[in-house]
């Protein structure tokens, strides 16, 4: 029977899965070219850092930030931070950290990356795309 539950269910869910990624990857791409294009730089003040614990290991750092727009504005933001930079800011007292050199949109405040962020749209890509291809390949294999 599981068998059978687990065939069942493989196809829609690399479909799903590959469909979000594939979504995912277009939104990175898109806000990185912009970011890139017309980006602006400026330094963010941390008010917190927070991380989830999986498997008994910190993971997926990010923290909230406070920063000034051109025009003068101040803006609360969300950023994602590596484990590395994570783990080194969450044991320190948000006064004794050092601020955080970002990027983010004049038009979308809250598109807000670190100034070394790494675009990972091709791989998100890619991995969209296998899976679309892998519940393609199983259909077609399905009907044969």
């Amino acid at each position: 029977m599981f068998e059978s539950t687990r065939d069942a269910l493989t196809l829609p869910v690399l479909a799903v899965v590959g469909a979000i990624m594939l979504y995912q990857g277009y939104q990175e791409r898109r806000d990185n070219r912009a970011l890139e294009d017309h980006g602006v730089t400026t330094e963010a003040t941390i008010e917190s850092v927070d991380w989830q614990t999986i498997d008994w290991r910190n993971r997926n750092y990010s923290a909230s930030i406070q920063y000034e727009t051109e025009s003068g504005r101040s803006v609360r933001a969300s950023v994602d931070l590596s484990d590395r930079l994570g783990k080194s800011l969450r044991n320190q007292s948000p006064r004794d950290m050092a601020p955080l050199e970002i990027r983010y949109l004049p038009e979308d405040t809250q598109v807000v990356v670190l100034s070394n962020h790494a675009d990972s749209s091709d791989f998100l890509l890619g991995v969209g795309a296998a899976c679309l291809l892998g519940a393609i390949a199983m259909a077609i294999y399905r009907r044969s």
